[in-house]
């Protein structure tokens, strides 16, 4: 589901029956997103979509990663073990060499300056932690401590927001090395996204409808209500996740997951 600023009712941006949105693309027009039910693939399927409600458009096999700074181009992996470059209009599809990564974790997102990405992966012999790698090929470097994935880059490129699995403790981690600093009034549990201004994070956290979207700011710790998301039929709604918010917070979009089951009672069975 997607909604902007002015709308009176969210858009359904859902594909086939299993579509995740991943990314929204800077300007807020376009959502990312990948298809993982039968109709996929084998190694699904990565696709945009106006935010209006326009037709999906496939790029290629793979699962979403984010867009490129320019909108040009998004990044995939396929089958976890190859990052791929998919361009968003003309263009060839590119690869880029794993330089030892043996299997790669979820997402593969751009830096700022759009030559960089930052994943989650794991060498051998270590645990998986974020990683960047420049998009030719260059040997990635390791960012966090082993244990440390969910990496998010900020929009100026300077930080790593990342989360320790084993303690669910997100902090940030500078890209071009140094000691990590907490995140001052950040929830255990809380998702984030950052917004456009890298003094700022989206935080939310599901406990059940409505899910409040905060705007916390990772210097003082202080939060102010951005929105609430209270989808208008909550039938067998039992998770709401992937909430994405656009840079300049004017478009967000977010998926859940609905199971609907049937109940019989039968009787007098021979």
């Amino acid at each position: 589901m997607a909604g902007t600023s002015g709308d009176t009712r969210e858009k359904n941006l859902s594909w086939l029956d299993w579509s995740l949105p991943v990314d929204l693309s800077p300007d807020g027009k376009l959502v990312l997103l990948d298809e993982q039910g039968e109709q996929g693939g084998p190694e699904y399927t990565v696709a945009v979509r106006d935010t209006q409600g326009g037709p999906p458009v496939p790029l290629g096999e793979g699962m979403a990663g984010g867009f490129s700074p320019d909108g040009k181009w998004a990044s995939a992996t396929i089958d976890y073990n190859q990052i791929v470059l998919l361009p968003t209009g003309a263009g060839t599809a590119r690869r880029v060499d794993s330089q030892g990564i043996q299997q790669y974790g979820h997402p593969v997102q751009w830096l700022a300056d759009g030559k960089r990405l930052v994943f989650p992966g794991r060498e051998a012999g270590h645990e998986t932690r974020c990683y960047v790698q420049p998009i030719d090929g260059g040997k990635p470097r390791a960012i966090t401590p082993e244990g440390v994935e969910a990496c998010r880059a900020s929009p100026d490129g300077k930080w790593i927001a990342a989360r320790d699995m084993a303690s669910n403790t997100a902090r940030l981690y500078p890209v071009d090395g140094g000691a990590p600093r907490d995140i001052p009034g950040l929830g255990q549990h809380e998702n984030l996204s950052w917004s456009a201004d890298p003094r700022f994070l989206y935080v939310s956290e599901w406990k059940g409808a409505p899910v409040r979207i905060y705007r916390l700011n990772i210097e003082t710790g202080k939060r102010e209500l951005f929105r609430e998301l209270n989808p208008s039929d909550m039938t067998g709604i039992c998770e709401l996740s992937k909430i994405i918010v656009s840079a300049d917070g004017r478009t967000y979009v977010y998926g859940f997951t609905r199971l609907l089951s049937d109940l019989y009672l039968a009787n007098s069975l021979p």
